[in-house]
């Protein structure tokens, strides 16, 4: 599924230990982002996504940990990173 015009969203599954993974892949983008940029720009949307979404309520109460993974079209991976509970402490 098409989320925009350079993320694409593969497939999900649920991994051991909490664990809930998204596999994108980068496509009509070049060049594509280093590693770093790719967590640097994506990161901070995907904890604020998790913290602040009510599509991702029933996770936070469940306190799964996020795993996303990002790949260029020939299925390169390009970046990981996980957000956890830990990534999102709302104040009291």
């Amino acid at each position: 599924m098409m989320l925009d015009q350079f993320t694409r969203l593969d497939s999900t599954a649920a991994l051991p230990q909490g664990k809930l993974m998204y596999k994108y892949t980068i496509v009509n983008l070049n060049p594509l982002p280093d590693r770093n940029t790719l967590i640097d720009k994506m990161r901070p949307n995907m904890i604020n996504a998790y913290k602040t979404s009510q599509d991702m309520a029933g996770l936070r109460k469940l306190r799964v940990t996020l795993v996303y993974k990002y790949a260029d079209e020939k299925g390169n991976e390009l970046a990981q990173f996980e957000i956890g509970p830990q990534d999102i402490q709302l104040s009291p």
